[in-house]
C-alpha cells in the first residue's frame, strides 16, 4: 500500500486511529492488578489434578526369543501388577513379520 497520496490530516487521523486501536482499556477498580512475569504462580489448592503426583511405579525389564518371528523381544513389565507396559519390536509388528513371511512362502519359489 502506498502511502504518499495521504495528506497530513490524513495522517493525522490514521495516527489518532492506531492511538485508540494501541490503548488498553482501564483496569475496574476492583480487579486484581495484573501479574509480572517474574511473579511465581499462585500455590495450588490441592483438588485439581496436576497438584497430585502420580504413584511412581517399579518396573522391570524382561528379554525373551519369540520363536515363532526369530526375533528377541525386550518387555517392561510393572512389578506390582505384573501387566506389560511396552514391548520392543510390538506384538502388532512381529505378527505382521510373522504373516509376511508365511504370504513371501506362498508367492516366491524358494528355488529361484
Amino acid at each position: 500500500m502506498d502511502f504518499s497520496s495521504i495528506s497530513g490530516a490524513g495522517l493525522a487521523a490514521l495516527a489518532a486511529a492506531g492511538a485508540g486501536i494501541r490503548k488498553s482499556a482501564a483496569p475496574a477498580p476492583d480487579a486484581p492488578p495484573p501479574a509480572s512475569p517474574e511473579a511465581p504462580p499462585p500455590p495450588s489448592t490441592g483438588n485439581s489434578p496436576v497438584a497430585r503426583a502420580p504413584k511412581p511405579t517399579v518396573t522391570d525389564v524382561q528379554t525373551h526369543f519369540d520363536a515363532m518371528t526369530k526375533t528377541l523381544v525386550a518387555s517392561v513389565v510393572d512389578k506390582e501388577t505384573g501387566s506389560v507396559v511396552s514391548e520392543v519390536p510390538p506384538e502388532a509388528l512381529r505378527i505382521l513379520a510373522q504373516r509376511t513371511a508365511e504370504f513371501r512362502g506362498k508367492i516366491f519359489d524358494a528355488k529361484a
